[in-house]
């Protein structure tokens, strides 16, 4: 078991895959998983920073709206190349301080009313439902199972190579961390992460 902080850490010191392997995946994604990137990017690191993305990402940076819409879908290679080059250029390539980053920005989409509804809700019935957000998000990749009990949760995906890369691990244990601790009040207490080739279980306790 490891504390929600050390599992990032272990995702995001995880070799990272070749470009061309990452924008050779299969798939679509929400485009509100990229929600007003550009802005955020600007906000945190300064004018001209999202400019500067786009020149390291290159070409695939031209089908990328500064500020993708709900509904919108993109490429899933264009999301995780789009975090992977803002880690690098921005982030000294520390995919784990992109993920506090990330973080931060999950909560804020957050607003108080829905704040108060995931408590009220709670993390058990929030991370319960954990393979309809991913279908939403993800669309038909893959199988996503939730086994929930009493102060903890085991979701398990499996059944799709995007669900072997690093950077879209760390992206969904951030948000599943994110769900725990906005349905429970409180951080995880510990997260276990059992990945293979093709498949990967996140067990969280709070």
């Amino acid at each position: 078991m490891s504390s929600p902080h050390e599992a990032l850490r272990m995702l995001a010191d995880a070799p990272r895959w070749p470009p061309a392997r990452t924008e050779a995946l299969e798939g679509d994604v929400d485009g509100v998983m990229l929600k007003a990137w550009a802005m955020r990017v600007d906000r945190r690191h300064g004018r001209g920073a999202s400019r500067r993305v786009r020149a390291a990402l290159g070409p695939l940076a031209e089908a990328i709206p500064d500020a993708p819409q709900l509904g919108q879908r993109l490429a899933v290679a264009q999301q995780l190349r789009l975090t992977e080059t803002i880690a690098e250029e921005l982030h000294g390539g520390d995919l784990a301080a992109l993920a506090a980053a990330v973080r931060d920005d999950f909560q804020r989409d957050i607003p108080l009313a829905g704040r108060l509804g995931l408590r009220a809700y709670g993390a058990e019935r929030a991370l319960r439902r954990a393979p309809d957000a991913h279908a939403r998000l993800y669309g038909d990749a893959g199988e996503v199972a939730a086994e929930v009990a009493p102060g903890q949760a085991t979701i398990t995906y499996s059944g799709a190579p995007l669900f072997a890369h690093p950077t879209w691990r760390l992206i969904v244990v951030t948000a599943l961390a994110v769900m725990v601790e906005s349905g429970a009040g409180h951080p995880a207490r510990d997260v276990e992460l059992a990945p293979d080739p093709e498949a990967l279980r996140v067990r969280l306790r709070w």
